[in-house]
């Protein structure tokens, strides 16, 4: 009986342990990091086989052409990619050509790609795209092409696409946007239109362009 009783006390405090690790753990904190190709990834913690594309191998500064999948295969695995992470390409200054976003991404965090002169071609961000951090393209300074935001956009952040001074043709915000941050637009060649009066601006004064645009 004595052995019975310790039997089920050690049992219980192997249960106690066991969910006090699962609550000081979150399984955030389990995210697990690889290399697929070129490209860094950390697994999310949202359960459904998606990953944040964290920036390049070695984290140096890579040349030509950067190409972001909508998915990858890792260890038997298939993830989407949906975010591009805080950062993830900063100040490389090597990549060339277009850029774009594929469409399985939601989510471009800030800074992503700031002061990245390299690129000579067009920027499209992919149809699924929700939300483009503050600065994530800020100082990119060597577009040349158009810019193409996908329909499904609510935010753009503060300084979004500010400096992007080579970008030029016809940017139409598309009525999806709800909110637009400070000296988020464009200072570019490019015609600005804002399609949807019900966008809610920052408090925060936009740069002129943006100010010009609400207006038509």
């Amino acid at each position: 009986m004595k052995t019975l009783q310790l039997f089920r006390s050690s049992l219980s405090r192997l249960a106690a342990v066991l969910f006090f690790g699962i609550v000081a753990f979150p399984a955030d904190t389990w995210a697990e990091t690889f290399t697929v190709g070129s490209l860094n990834y950390e697994t999310n913690a949202d359960g459904d086989n998606t990953v944040t594309v964290t920036g390049h191998v070695g984290d140096t500064n890579p040349t030509g052409t950067l190409t972001i999948p909508g998915s990858v295969d890792y260890g038997g695995i298939t993830y989407t990619v949906t975010q591009i992470g805080e950062g993830a390409f900063s100040s490389y200054i090597g990549l060339t050509g277009d850029l774009t976003i594929p469409n399985s991404v939601k989510t471009i965090g800030d800074h992503a790609f700031s002061s990245c002169s390299g690129f000579t071609g067009n920027l499209t961000i992919g149809s699924s795209v929700k939300t483009i951090g503050d600065e994530a393209f800020r100082g990119c300074v060597g577009f040349t092409g158009s810019l193409t935001i996908g329909t499904s956009v609510e935010t753009i952040g503060n300084n979004a696409f500010d400096s992007c001074i080579g970008l030029t043709g016809s940017l139409t915000i598309p009525n999806s946007v709800k909110t637009i941050g400070a000296n988020a637009s464009v200072s570019a060649q490019a015609t600005i239109t804002v399609i949807d009066d019900s966008i809610d601006v920052s408090t925060t004064p936009v740069d002129q362009s943006t100010a010009d645009a609400r207006d038509m």
